[in-house]
């Protein structure tokens, strides 16, 4: 009787190893080539953006890049937060191209969490699981930073700082709220 345990304990543990390999090796040359499109439609919405996109044109390249990264399984905030940065981005342009008045906190704001996006999604098509924690507090930075526009000075280290600072005083505020 003794026997027969390790046996079957064997068989069933290689029977589940293998299915697990199975499944997932597969899995992975699909990932790696639904990233592959993914980054090209990232592509595809970078070569919009410049001169004035189009209101349609932009939507439908950006409606394939929130497919091509559902389906290599990135992260959704991220894609959400980009396409609301761009889409202020081109109300920006079209109010420039207007003559309209443009709020210069605002259109520095939407570019820096729009390139920062950008970033974020490339780098999660070259490593989607090494930097995800990274990636989803930066997304939560850059996404409570759009709620609050303020410019920062000029410098790149300026930014983060304005970045902190803006979320500093965003959390302040809001516990000041509640005590009220």
């Amino acid at each position: 009787m003794t026997d027969w345990a390790p046996i079957i304990v064997t068989a069933l543990a290689s029977g589940g190893l293998g299915s697990v390999v199975t499944t997932y090796g597969t899995q992975s040359r699909e990932r790696r080539q639904a990233r592959a499109e993914a980054r090209e439609a990232i592509r595809r919405v970078q070569e919009l953006l410049y001169p004035l996109p189009n209101r349609e044109h932009l939507s439908a390249a950006l409606d394939n890049l929130e497919t091509s990264v559902m389906l290599a399984g990135l992260p959704k905030n991220l894609t959400g937060l980009n396409r609301e940065a761009l889409y202020i981005r081109q109300e920006i342009l079209a109010s420039v191209a207007e003559e309209r008045p443009v709020d210069d906190d605002t259109s520095f704001a939407v570019e820096h969490i729009a390139d920062e996006t950008l970033r974020l999604l490339i780098d999660a098509t070259w490593h989607p699981i090494l930097g995800a924690p990274y990636r989803w507090s930066r997304t939560r930075q850059l996404a409570r930073v759009m709620d609050t526009r303020p410019r920062p000075g000029p410098r790149p280290r300026d930014k983060r700082r304005w970045e902190r600072e803006t979320i500093r005083r965003a959390k302040l505020e809001l516990k000041q709220r509640r005590r009220t």
